[in-house]
């Protein structure tokens, strides 16, 4: 009996070892985990990239699945900045150009693009490949612009609403369409100035007066910002608006059963939009800055410019979805005929004649 117990307190002895052995070696696991975790947690990324945008690039979730995707993938800190228009970014630019430590801008788009006006905030950049470009995308020699997104201009109509949508700016002005008309502001929007310079184009630094003065009885609203004008399109608060080509599909692909809204390219010729990148002048982090813009033009990337943009890639490799698919390819622009009118020095004037026609009505 007396040999038994001792068997067992040797035994009970030896297990208690055991677990105090087991206990230290787990104990000094995890704790080499926490620190490895801690110290992992306190790594700086190797490198970072300072982007200036406007607010879009967050709120339609391009700054997540674009920016924050290459942060990751390349171990850099990506640190936006927004600004709710063009103007007030490229102001922010002026006002202190060395001490933004600005590397890069989204969304320069050609409407603002006019003569040489971008030359003191941006550099041309080097050793970009830029061959899967669509050619129809505009590239002029020693340009500091990178496009990454395109869009005709065109009518967007909801077709259960108007059947029989219209064909010409001639018919858009036809009493039927009276206050379903949504367009952009000029002031406040790249869609906008697209609009006002597209109207310039086809009827003359003149013509494009009595054009507005004939559609203004048809716009329902003038809308600081495309979100705005999408969302009351989708909503059925007007039936036509003055768009992309592309965003009755990218309305589609957001919501499937949203399949009611149709585009028509005008008899008179659309007008290409073009979003560009560029690269600042006196960028602190320029090989960051370039790697990035290698892969803005990526298909990853660029995937995301039909799905969080809703405008078309520029890359003409990049795989579209199945709504995408039936868009042409190729639509005849007029851009080419605003040289003439001296964009670059009138649109300034052409913009305030705007707000003069549509100040005139209450409401707009």
């Amino acid at each position: 009996m007396m040999r038994s117990n001792k068997h067992r307190l040797v035994f009970n002895l030896r297990w208690l070892g055991y677990m105090a052995l087991v206990s230290i070696l787990l104990s000094l696991c995890f704790g080499c985990g926490k620190k490895a975790d801690s110290k992992s947690a306190d790594r700086k990324p190797d490198s970072q990239l300072n982007i200036y945008a406007l607010d879009w690039i967050r709120e339609s979730g391009f700054e997540a699945a674009v920016l924050k995707e290459f942060g990751l993938k390349n171990d850099t800190a990506v640190n936006l900045r927004t600004f709710p228009d063009l103007t007030s970014l490229l102001q922010a630019l002026e006002d202190d150009p060395q001490g933004s430590g600005a590397d890069l801008v989204l969304g320069l788009d050609n409407t603002m693009a006019l003569g040489d006006s971008l030359t003191r905030h941006f550099t041309p950049v080097e050793g970009i490949d830029r061959s899967a470009i669509s050619y129809e995308i505009p590239q002029p020699d020693k340009s500091p612009l990178l496009p990454y997104a395109f869009g005709n201009l065109v009518f967007v109509y909801n077709q259960k609403m108007f059947p029989e949508p219209p064909r010409s700016f001639g018919e858009l002005q036809d009493s039927r369409y009276y206050n379903q008309l949504a367009v952009c502001d000029p002031k406040s929007s790249g869609l906008g100035r697209g609009i006002l310079l597209w109207s310039v184009a086809l009827f003359g630094d003149s013509g494009y007066d009595q054009l507005w003065q004939s559609l203004r009885k048809n716009v329902r609203k003038v809308y600081p910002r495309p979100s705005e004008a999408y969302d009351a399109l989708r909503k059925g608060e007007c039936g036509l608006m003055l768009g992309f080509h592309s965003t009755a599909a990218w309305i589609a692909e957001l919501n499937p059963p949203e399949n009611q809204f149709r585009f028509v390219n005008p008899q008179e010729g659309s007008f290409l939009y073009v979003e560009s990148a560029a690269l600042c002048v006196d960028a602190p982090n320029p090989k960051p800055a370039l790697k990035f813009l290698q892969y803005l033009i990526g298909n990853k990337a660029q995937q995301q410019v039909i799905y969080k943009l809703g405008l078309m890639p520029v890359n003409g490799r990049t795989p579209l979805p199945l709504s995408y698919a039936s868009l042409p390819l190729s639509i005849y622009s007029l851009n080419d005929r605003l040289s003439k009118y001296d964009p670059a020095a009138n649109l300034s004037a052409w913009i305030r004649r705007w707000d003069e026609l549509f100040l005139l009505r209450a409401g707009i």
